[in-house]
């Protein structure tokens, strides 16, 4: 019986761990707990006190769409059994998030805190998707938790962990594509406008409008 319960609790501790291996995207609901924070109530240190109130769940992306505040709490650990140290980047595609803490935990305290989101970005870093890099030492397990917030807008992102060459390809693509789409936006508007004037008919006058 011993037995029994030891090997059923490492399967939910393994399960519940992120073991790095040649995966370029992992899914980080996948391994997580989660605990919904309606009024954005908790702080770090209060969570940390929770831990029996977070649930594991099997959706692919968070998608409250409440329009009041609230947040969510992600907890996940990530094990490197290799030999060196490995980085990865945890993306949340969701441009209108306002708030994104990522802590590292350890022994109960903060050992470290990581801030971005649309109300807290510092500089521009090149990429579209909100991204924080995660280094894990070789051959250790480390334990996170996400906090993902909104004040006023609706909640729903996907997070995600990337090897960086991926997550730079992904989004370099993603601006191509933004790049066109907004190009050809720009150039209806010169071509309107240029009718417009040369022709003085109204009704690219509104196209004009429109496109803008």
């Amino acid at each position: 019986m011993r037995l029994f319960f030891f090997l059923f609790f490492s399967f939910l501790t393994l399960n519940a761990t992120i073991i790095l291996d040649k995966k370029e995207v992992i899914n980080l609901l996948e391994y997580s707990e989660i605990y919904h924070d309606v009024g954005n109530k908790e702080t770090i240190f209060s969570i940390l006190s929770k831990e029996d109130k977070f649930e594991t769940t099997k959706k692919e992306a968070i998608d409250y769409c409440n329009l009041t505040p609230e947040g969510v709490w992600l907890k996940f650990k990530i094990k490197n059994p290799k030999n060196k140290t490995i980085n990865k980047i945890l993306t949340i595609d969701n441009l209108s998030t306002e708030r994104i803490d990522l802590y590292k935990i350890k022994n109960k305290n903060v050992v470290s805190k990581k801030t971005t989101g649309i109300y807290h970005l510092k500089k521009f870093d090149g990429t579209i998707d909100y991204s924080l890099p995660i280094s894990i030492k070789a051959n250790s397990t480390e334990s996170y938790y996400l906090n993902v917030k909104n004040e006023k807008l609706s909640l729903w992102f996907k997070p995600q962990l990337y090897e960086p060459r991926e997550f730079y390809r992904k989004d370099t693509l993603k601006q191509i594509m933004w790049a066109l789409f907004f190009g050809g936006i720009f150039s209806l508007i010169i071509y309107n406008i240029f009718l417009f004037v040369f022709t003085r008919d109204k009704i690219y006058l509104s196209y004009f409008l429109y496109l803008i």
